[in-house]
């Protein structure tokens, strides 16, 4: 599986967060991430962020989807596929 992020704008009515899960500012959005791999229950999280943590989480995602590329194609190349 790829990994992936999805936002959402905050539901005030039922969502009341007070800071951001990764810095301290009021957040804007519910996220969810997927790293993808086996293990689900240790690479799946979700929570609130603001809009500043919003970039680094969507940069921290084409990071981990870039080394999923370099793994594929260091596996096809230790298969001796000509």
């Amino acid at each position: 599986m790829t990994p992936r992020v999805c936002f959402a704008t905050l539901d005030l009515l039922w969502d009341s967060p007070s800071v951001c899960d990764v810095c301290t500012n009021s957040p804007t959005f519910r996220y969810e991430f997927h790293e993808g791999g086996e293990n689900t229950w240790t690479e799946y999280l979700k929570g609130f962020c603001c809009a500043s943590c919003a970039v680094k989480l969507l940069q921290f995602l084409r990071y981990a989807g870039s080394q999923e590329c370099v793994q594929e194609q260091t596996d096809l190349g230790g298969l001796g596929v000509m």
